[in-house]
């Protein structure tokens, strides 16, 4: 079966070109594991048995997206062999020796791969290793008839709002770019230094204000993402569980189950936003 055949078997939905998203980041803190994550799962649980989401984790020190959606056995070990269509491939983008595999799971006869990255990412994908870099991840993706997607995560703090520039600077023109505003503690007002062009410092210097002008000059999207109560995210990952399985588990009270569908039907509907971007057929947001 190929790659297309695989993504349009399920009713729910499709993509029309093999896909690729990296959440990509310097700035740690701005919520890229919950990017990852809940992309990832969004699209698991829309697309079914059929719509194979392979995903990644190359956050070596916290592998946050590999606690919550990794497969484990009865004892809560993770198992050693990960599935492709239900588990996490993990390992080190901060190890020249496992930075290639960004550019091996090219590869993978998936309809989608998701891929979460440690804080410093930005500055990893730009010296991979001697000789490869992120425009070198874009290229291997795309010589497999993959679309490369990348979400960039940002807060209303300054230092997040350069990762879009980084992001544009590594990986070059040819990409789809999505950026993500965390609205976690504030709302879309906050991200004054994102919306206002050439914000100036006390010193009357330019600190920032040209990325968003880049991001849309290059067809790139903004899109939201929602909130998610701190208590009920630091008890899904003190549980081991997805936001999926918490949502049915027992440990989660009635209000708490609500909130993460609430949750996850948000984030679907702002993935829906950019589904013409992706090349998504079909709502991400219906069925929740």
């Amino acid at each position: 079966m190929s790659i297309l055949e695989a993504s349009v078997s399920t009713n729910a939905i499709a993509v029309a070109q093999a896909l690729s998203i990296s959440v990509a980041k310097d700035k740690g803190g701005v919520g890229g594991s919950l990017v990852a994550q809940g992309t990832a799962e969004v699209f698991r649980y829309r697309g079914g048995k059929e719509f194979t989401v392979a995903v990644l984790d190359g956050d070596a020190t916290t592998h946050t997206t590999m606690s919550r959606l990794g497969e484990r056995d009865a004892r809560g070990d993770f198992l050693e062999q990960q599935s492709i269509a239900g588990g996490v491939v993990g390992f080190d983008l901060t190890d020249r020796d496992q930075a290639g595999t960004v550019i091996d799971i090219a590869e993978l006869q998936v309809p989608l791969i998701v891929m979460d990255t440690p804080a410093g990412g930005l500055a990893r994908f730009a010296t991979l290793t001697e000789n490869l870099n992120g425009r070198d991840v874009v290229q291997a993706h795309q010589s497999q008839g993959r679309k490369v997607a990348i979400f960039v995560p940002i807060t209303p703090m300054l230092a997040s709002v350069g990762n879009v520039r980084a992001a544009m600077d590594c990986f070059g023109d040819d990409v789809q770019y999505v950026v993500v505003r965390n609205l976690y503690g504030c709302d879309s007002s906050s991200f004054t230094l994102w919306d206002e062009r050439d914000f100036r410092d006390a010193w009357g210097r330019v600190v920032s204000g040209s990325s968003k002008e880049r991001l849309l000059a290059a067809g790139g999207r903004i899109i939201d993402l929602p909130a998610l109560n701190a208590g009920v995210v630091a008890k899904m990952d003190a549980l081991g569980l997805s936001a999926v399985a918490s949502r049915a588990h027992e440990r989660f009270s009635l209000s708490q189950r609500i909130a993460i569908t609430n949750w996850l039907r948000a984030w679907a509907r702002e993935l829906d936003k950019v589904g013409d971007l992706l090349g998504l057929t079909g709502s991400l947001a219906e069925g929740w």
